[in-house]
């Protein structure tokens, strides 16, 4: 019995499968058409961290604006970049 190859499933492609159903080629432009960009006003920069690019974000480190980060709003960043369905420290 031979192992049955799963293919792209990319309407024309026929490269063997790699991640989401699609082949490498067709994932990564996936992943780069749907990676969230950076909410600044004017910059479309790819986020790094609380939904800004690097530049920005390390700009709101430098100048010392984290007080407003609760416990709360750390799981909710938490889980939503691990992308955990259950809470985590709510008891």
């Amino acid at each position: 019995m031979t192992k049955q190859v799963k293919a792209c499933s990319t309407e024309g492609c026929d490269r063997k499968y790699h991640g989401k159903g699609m082949c490498m080629y067709h994932y990564q432009q996936h992943r780069k058409a749907t990676k969230p960009v950076c909410t600044e006003d004017g910059c479309d920069k790819p986020y790094k961290a609380r939904n800004m690019c690097e530049s920005h974000y390390q700009r709101w480190l430098d100048d010392g604006e984290r007080e407003d980060l609760d416990f709360d709003d750390f799981w909710e960043f938490v889980k939503k970049e691990l992308r955990i369905g259950v809470a985590i420290g709510n008891e």
